[in-house]
């Protein structure tokens, strides 16, 4: 009876853990390949993780930019804090296809399958995904101090403007 009762409550409340609680179901975070303190000069590897919350919507699973409620990336701008002061104006960068710079830096662009080829389309993340959006090594090239670094991801789900922002845990150069 007992089990049952655990069993009835859990797949009642389990579409509530897919539903977000921020109103277009998204949420942002920056991860970085480093802990503790690095040198002065150092590259640290940022990992900026999109959530997607949102229920998969009616309509055809198609590449990953077209299935309802995916947010698609068009750019995200990246900042530098050191000591707490932004460093100069955000740097830009277009999202794939439109970006050939940065375009391995977009893990979630690849559609299509090995017998019909495989392109680079814009980057989506699909509802009910935690994954990595974005990555990029920030330079430590201010010298010795605190650094973090912000993310500005501009998108759209379902045609909707969709501006996330995610901010890097601070990382302490010092020699």
């Amino acid at each position: 009876m007992l089990v049952a009762l655990v069993v009835a409550v859990a797949l009642m409340l389990a579409p509530a853990a897919f539903n977000s609680s921020t109103p277009n179901g998204l949420s942002a975070y920056v991860d970085v390949n480093t802990r503790g303190q690095v040198p002065p000069g150092s590259v640290v590897r940022n990992f900026v993780h999109v959530i997607n919350s949102n229920d998969f919507g009616l309509g055809p699973l198609g590449v990953r930019q077209t299935i309802a409620n995916a947010f698609v990336i068009d750019s995200v701008d990246l900042t530098t804090i050191f000591n707490g002061v932004q460093i100069g104006d955000a740097f830009s960068v277009a999202a794939p296809p439109n970006s050939t710079d940065f375009t391995g830096r977009w893990p979630t662009t690849v559609t299509g399958n090995v017998n019909a080829g495989f392109q680079v389309g814009k980057p989506a993340v699909i509802p009910g995904e935690n994954t990595v959006a974005f990555y990029v090594g920030q330079p430590l090239e201010l010298g010795s101090g605190k650094y973090t670094f912000r993310y500005a991801l501009h998108g759209t789900i379902n045609g909707n403007a969709v501006d996330l922002t995610a901010t890097s845990p601070q990382i302490i150069a010092s020699d």
